[in-house]
């Protein structure tokens, strides 16, 4: 009669779980196993870990030594045992059980399996401390969903699981991120078991000053976990319940929570969970509680049953410590004992051997020692000549580059002082001109040829003279536009520059580039009764870098666009850009704006892809 009504309970809980998992069910297994099948992993959801394992067992039994044992139905079967291992504390079996289930599963092409043994050894070396290990299996996991959307049933047990993988070992940010989405998506899926965990990471990743948020985490936690009667993970939920009202103060109700969380404890110690802390931890909180609801004897009375059972679990503890400690010795010593029966037998037989042994090897080794002393001089003699003509080399290999580097120093700051000198000449000669449009001309000149000087001048006063840090450089040309303008006409910049280090030839282009639109702002977006803003940022994207130039005058107007195109400042922009294989846009975006693509000249000789040459 029983197996009657255990047959019926388990094809209706078959039934209930047919649509959120796989129904490619193998020919060769009948509807039996797979209603079994079904069942177990409901009690496992249930968190029935006893009655799944049995089930599973009876499977294992049925399909061993058969064909479907390596099927995809009797894949899904090692799968879940291996799962039951896992939070039966077995770690070591189940981490075994689970790579063989994960290879197995790869071959055949059984991507749920493979997923999921790919999360729950995420899990195991999470536990034991191991994150590369971890993340690996999880990136695994999350690169199978990505190619198989059909099983995005197990999308919450994932972001449960990478979510916990960032609280621990990266950062809250992408924790908060997975635990959210695990929240979002386990209603659609039937996942409860994950939307419980969701709730509890986010407890937990809630800030601590945020009470209320963390309570409401909490609680829902706590609804889930008790629909699911998982008494080890509401004795700890509600506990912190407890704890959060607490902290808020309102020690009845701490009280009446407090309740509840020795009631889970006790349910779950019933049920084979080990949580005796959570029972002596509960008892305790429970005595601080009553303290403050003024009831000391009573406070006094929980504390010292919370101590008490806090003691006996210690010496139980260590009692089994002891016990296995005694064990072990008595086996050592057993091992030992036959040790040294085994040594006495091969040493009475070795014996008669060994002093024969013993002469031939003394002489062997005499010349041995004798040849290989000579020869052990002759290559010391050997090492001390290479060696100190290695000495020799390296002393004028460190003159020759000393030499080298004062020399390219001193030609940088030779170049500069000429480019400076050549500045100097033509603010003289402009001071000499009366049209205004001559001078704006040789002023414009005058700046190009500072943006090469200012290069030289930063290489001079750097030790590594091969590369130019652009946002030092950037920086310098604004600084000397802003130092050549009259103080109510100063302009206001905003540098937004990544962390650049670019060479010679890519540099001063760029330089060139700088100056034409600082001094294309300067001519034409002053604005009276405005201060003049001009925005630079430079970002690294794909192979090259983005330079966004933008001002906040009156922008382009499409007659003085025309008339521009063809000026020597246009003409140098564009030179410039297609020097540097890049890419010029123009527009008016409050003003005018450019947008200008550039790659680093000579980059991909070290092993970068030359640029595409349609830009």
């Amino acid at each position: 009669m029983r197996f009657f009504i255990l047959l019926t309970l388990l094809c209706s809980l078959a039934f209930s779980n047919l649509l959120s998992q796989p129904t490619n069910v193998d020919s060769e297994v009948d509807s039996l196993l797979f209603s079994k099948l079904e069942a177990s992993i409901d009690f496992l959801n249930s968190f029935k870990v006893d009655s799944a394992g049995l089930i599973l067992d009876s499977i294992l039994t049925e399909i061993e030594g058969h064909k479907t044992y390596d099927s995809p139905f009797g894949l899904r079967v090692q799968f879940r045992k291996a799962q039951v291992l896992e939070r039966d504390n077995e770690g070591d079996l189940a981490l075994v059980a689970l790579q063989d289930v994960k290879e197995k599963a790869l071959k055949s092409k059984v991507w749920d399996v493979y997923a999921n043994a790919s999360i729950n050894l995420g899990l195991l070396y999470e536990k034991i401390g191991r994150p590369i290990d971890c993340i690996q299996n999880l990136r695994d996991a999350q690169m199978t969903l990505i190619n198989h959307p059909n099983l995005d049933y197990i999308y919450p047990f994932f972001c449960v699981r990478i979510s916990s993988y960032h609280r621990i070992y990266d950062n809250q940010d992408s924790s908060i991120y997975y635990a959210q989405e695990c929240l979002r998506t386990y209603e659609k899926h039937g996942e409860y078991a994950q939307g419980g965990d969701g709730y509890m990471l986010m407890t937990r990743l809630t800030d601590n000053k945020d009470l209320e948020g963390r309570l409401k985490y909490a609680k829902a936690a706590v609804e889930i976990f008790k629909k699911l009667e998982n008494h080890d993970a509401l004795a700890y939920m509600i506990g912190s319940v407890s704890g959060f009202y607490y902290e808020k103060g309102v020690y009845a109700k701490a009280l009446i929570y407090n309740d509840s969380t020795i009631l889970a404890a006790k349910r779950s110690i019933k049920g084979g969970f080990d949580v005796t802390h959570s029972l002596y931890s509960a008892y305790k909180f429970r005595g601080e509680i009553l303290n403050k609801l003024d009831q000391h004897d009573s406070s006094s009375y929980y504390i010292k049953i919370g101590y008490k059972l806090h003691n006996e679990q210690v010496q139980k503890e260590n009692t089994s410590k002891v016990l296995e400690m005694d064990a072990k010795y008595k086996d050592d010593k057993k091992i030992l004992k036959i040790q040294e029966q085994e040594e006495l037998l091969k040493s009475a037989k070795i014996q008669r051997w060994l002093l024969m042994i013993i002469f031939g090897l003394v002489t062997l080794f005499a010349i041995g020692l004798i040849y290989y002393y000579n020869k052990l001089r002759k290559a010391n003699r050997q090492t001390k000549f290479q060696a100190e003509q290695i000495r020799k080399t390296n002393k004028e290999l460190s003159v020759s580059l000393n030499k080298q580097i004062v020399l390219q120093g001193e030609m940088h700051h030779r170049v500069k002082n000429n480019l400076q000198v050549i500045i100097s000449l033509l603010d003289l000669q402009k001071e000499e001109l009366d049209n205004q449009g001559a001078k704006d001309n040789i002023d414009s000149m005058s700046k190009r040829i500072y943006s090469m000087s200012a290069i030289h001048d930063l290489l001079y006063q750097k030790e590594d003279m091969e590369f130019i840090k652009l946002y030092d450089y950037v920086e310098n040309l604004c600084y000397h536009f802003s130092n050549f303008s009259l103080e109510k006409d100063k302009p206001q910049f905003d540098l937004t520059i990544d962390d650049i280090n670019l060479n010679l030839e890519t540099s001063m282009p760029i330089g060139i580039i700088i100056t034409e639109l600082l001094t294309n702002s300067m001519k034409y977006a002053k604005v009276e009764g405005q201060k003049l803003k001009i925005s630079i940022n430079i970002k690294l994207k794909d192979k090259g870098l983005v330079i966004y130039y933008k001002d906040n005058g009156p922008g382009f107007e499409e007659e003085l666009k025309k008339s521009k195109s063809n000026g020597l400042g246009f003409y140098i922009l564009e030179s410039m850009t297609r020097q540097l294989q890049g890419k010029l846009t123009r527009k008016n975006e409050e003003g005018a704006s450019y947008e200008i693509y550039l790659v680093e000249k000579n980059k991909w000789d070290n092993g970068y892809p030359e640029p595409n040459e349609n830009l």
